[in-house]
């Protein structure tokens, strides 16, 4: 098998597998009024979603903001950012050193 098959059997797995099967059973309106309606019952879920989130969250926060874990929390997340920043400097910098070791032919395979 080359390379071409291999990477058309992918396609065509992956196909099946997000998709359905592909086959030309139903006409292509029929499949695509399917795909808008199943994006918009995801879109609906995702919103209903965030918005349960949004509320629950708001509710503990002006109900227990002057307990201490939720005193630390705060602090956390107001200073936090300085060593997320710091983390990913250093795993940059260590990445990119990396990989200047590296052959061409050693990065390809």
């Amino acid at each position: 098998m080359n390379r071409a098959e291999a990477v058309q059997g992918i396609k065509i797995k992956m196909g099946k597998h997000y998709c359905g099967n592909l086959d030309n059973s139903r006409p292509m309106r029929q499949r695509t009024e399917y795909l808008d309606l199943a994006k918009g019952i995801a879109v609906l879920w995702n919103l209903c979603l965030i918005s349960f989130w949004f509320w629950f969250l708001w509710n503990v926060e002006n109900e227990y903001s002057n307990m201490q874990p939720f005193k630390h929390l705060k602090w956390l997340g107001r200073n936090v950012t300085i060593l997320y920043a710091m983390q990913w400097l250093i795993i940059g910098n260590i990445g990119t050193n990396v990989y200047k070791t590296q052959e061409l032919d050693e990065l390809i395979d």
